[in-house]
This record gives C-alpha cells, sequence and structure tokens, in this order.
C-alpha cells in the first residue's frame, strides 16, 4: 500500500470515529451525559492521559475516570486556579487551541504541575453555538493531557469534534434555561393573576399558602451541654 493511500485511510478512520461520536453527543440526553462523554471517550480520537471539562463560570465540570468531581478535592482546587490563570480575560468567542505548560502558569502553579500533569496540556474551547454562552459569559473548554507533544493533525481532529459537541451543548443550556424561564412566567402568572399587577397584590390565599408552607419548614435544633468522655472498655 503506498503512502497516499496509508494517509487516505487513516483520515477515513479518524472521520468515522469522528462522526460516531458526534452521534452519541447529538444523542446525549443530558449536560452531564455529553460531559462524561466528551472527558472520556474523546480518547477514541487520540489518546490522552486525562481530560478535564472546564467552565468559566461552573468551575471543573468532569474529570475522566471520576462519575463526579470533589469540588474540594486538592487536585480541583488545583485546576480552578489553574484554570482561572490561564483563561484570564478571555471572552467567549473563537479564542481558539491552547498549548499549556508549566513555564507558562505563575510559580506558585508551576511548582504542582508535575504532581498531577505530564508536560503537554492541550486547551480546546467549545466555540461553536455560543449564543447563550454570551449572555451569561460563560466559556467551557476541555483540556487534554499526555506526556507526547501534541501534533497538528490532534488540534484540527479534536477542533472539529468539540464544533460538533459545542452546538449540542449549548442547545441542551439553552433548552434548560428556557425550561427555568417558562417555570417563572407561570409562577408569576398564578401569583399575580392579572397582567401588569404588582407582585405583592396577589391573591391573599396563595400568600396563606406560602406563610403556612415557610411555617412548616424544619429548623433543625442543636444543644451544648457539658459532657465527659469515658472508655467502654478501659
Amino acid at each position: 500500500m503506498s503512502d497516499e493511500a496509508r494517509t487516505l485511510q487513516v483520515e477515513a478512520h479518524d472521520l468515522a470515529r469522528r462522526r460516531a461520536l458526534e452521534r452519541r453527543a447529538r444523542h446525549s440526553g443530558t449536560d452531564r451525559e455529553l460531559a462524561f462523554l466528551l472527558v472520556n471517550d474523546t480518547h477514541e480520537l487520540t489518546p490522552y492521559r486525562q481530560a478535564v471539562l472546564w467552565s468559566s463560570t461552573r468551575g471543573v465540570l468532569a474529570l475522566s475516570g471520576l462519575l463526579q468531581a470533589e469540588a474540594n478535592a486538592p487536585y480541583v482546587q488545583w485546576l480552578k486556579r489553574l484554570m482561572r490563570s490561564a483563561t484570564a480575560g478571555a471572552a467567549p468567542g473563537p479564542a481558539g487551541i491552547k498549548h499549556l505548560y508549566a513555564g507558562a502558569v505563575p510559580p506558585e502553579l508551576a511548582r504542582e504541575w508535575a504532581d498531577w500533569w505530564p508536560a503537554e496540556a492541550l486547551y480546546i474551547p467549545m466555540t461553536a453555538g455560543q449564543a447563550g454562552a454570551k449572555a451569561n459569559h460563560e466559556l467551557v473548554a476541555l483540556v487534554l493531557v499526555r506526556d507526547e507533544a501534541w501534533t497538528d493533525k490532534d488540534s484540527t481532529l479534536l477542533q472539529e469534534w468539540l464544533d460538533a459537541a459545542g452546538h449540542v451543548y449549548w442547545m441542551q443550556q439553552r433548552a434548560r434555561q428556557g425550561g427555568w424561564r417558562a417555570l417563572g412566567t407561570g409562577l408569576k402568572r398564578v401569583l399575580l393573576g392579572k397582567p401588569g399587577r404588582a407582585w405583592w397584590k396577589g391573591p391573599w390565599w396563595l400568600w396563606l399558602a406560602a406563610l403556612a408552607g415557610v411555617l412548616a419548614l424544619p429548623v433543625p435544633l442543636s444543644v451544648l451541654a457539658p459532657g465527659e468522655l469515658v472508655p467502654a472498655h478501659p
């Protein structure tokens, strides 16, 4: 097989794998399912050791190999500081792929780099379909790390995959925001009744029901008292 034929075969395989991932992304029911797909199944396109899905407004959304990231874990806390430093001044839009490395971050973050990450990190923003992101100034990106250097082929393949996943992600965000907006509109209609009525002029029985609901909420209490600890089996 000639080199040209081999190259075409590799490109065809890459395209098939990417199309399969895009199909699974479109069928993901929630943004949480999509986040899990991004940090774990992107490995089918190119190898990496760890993956992080990052939001500039919500922090770490997902980590590869974990069902849920522990917000207070030392690794997650370091990631938050690192990503805020790496994306300082960035705004939603076609910011492009960035290569991150220890020498490009503040010294206090660089000192811990080798404890958490290998040498090569690639930052790929989800720039496609960001109409909903501009409203709340959210920037979402996938960060992949490994020991080997990232190639131009890797960058192109990953950018195309994130472009498709970005459309799905922002559509899910708009749908979720629209659901909350519709709920708020419905509650407002019930509470106010007539259009243009002030919120404090709602029906008296609704306010009575709300007061009863507040009074029914459980309130935990604690009492401090002197005590002594003694061994059960001295």
